[in-house]
């Protein structure tokens, strides 16, 4: 820090944090989830792995598809991972086709996919800055059934965003992110204020001191 009379020159040095989606919060609210095919995912305490919740693929027939994806705009490279059950018809033994499975797509491009039995495993992808598709599908083909007929997802970490379903940081909803949003930020940590989500940017359900590294990195646009 340098001071010179009553002017002052600081440099700061901040991470912003990587969000999580683990369901937890019972909706598909908190981020802008979207649904497409003949049957929109739901979430279910049946399966789960690290919480009570994940998301289950839409109950579907044969030649029909359960897609759910989302949009964000990714500050920096880096891995999207997530971790995924799978309970379906098997690869085929003879051919190797693949004809009821789970595949995982970034703008459109397959990135992996996976049939048969898979207990909880995790996954990660590559991804590079700006604005990107995240999408999951599950997929039938026109014959066989087997198993449970369905696939999960859990605990996706995606890469550095300022994404939300709100403006992350702006506490006070007034369109920007500012020294006021990092006061009421505080008053929270405090107890003087209520819980507000969009003050949780590293979205683990509680605000604290690295919230506020966060709200006031995106202030200085690091």
């Amino acid at each position: 820090m340098i001071s010179e009379e009553s002017s002052w020159e600081s440099s700061y040095s901040f991470n912003v944090e990587s969000l999580i989606e683990s369901f937890e919060s019972q909706s598909f609210d908190t981020f802008l989830w979207q649904f497409s095919g003949d049957a929109d995912w739901t979430i279910e305490g049946n399966e789960f792995i690290g919480g009570s919740l994940s998301a289950r693929s839409g109950v579907i027939d044969h030649n029909m598809i359960s897609e759910i994806l989302i949009n964000m705009d990714i500050v920096e490279d880096g891995q999207i991972m997530f971790d995924k059950k799978v309970s379906c018809e098997d690869v085929g033994s003879q051919t190797g086709n693949y004809y009821d499975y789970l595949a995982f797509y970034i703008d459109g491009v397959e990135q992996g996919k996976w049939a048969g039995e898979i207990n909880w495993s995790q996954n990660s992808f590559n991804v590079s800055a700006g604005e990107h598709t995240f999408l999951w599908k599950y997929t039938k083909d026109s014959g066989i059934t087997s198993g449970d007929d369905a696939v999960w997802i859990d605990n996706i970490i995606f890469p550095p965003s300022y994404y939300s379903s709100m403006m992350l940081g702006d506490l006070n909803e007034d369109g920007s992110i500012n020294i006021q949003d990092v006061v009421l930020a505080v008053n929270i940590i405090l107890s003087s204020l209520e819980y507000n989500a969009a003050g949780d940017l590293n979205q683990d359900g509680v605000i604290d001191v690295l919230d506020i590294i966060n709200i006031v990195n995106l202030i200085l646009g690091s």
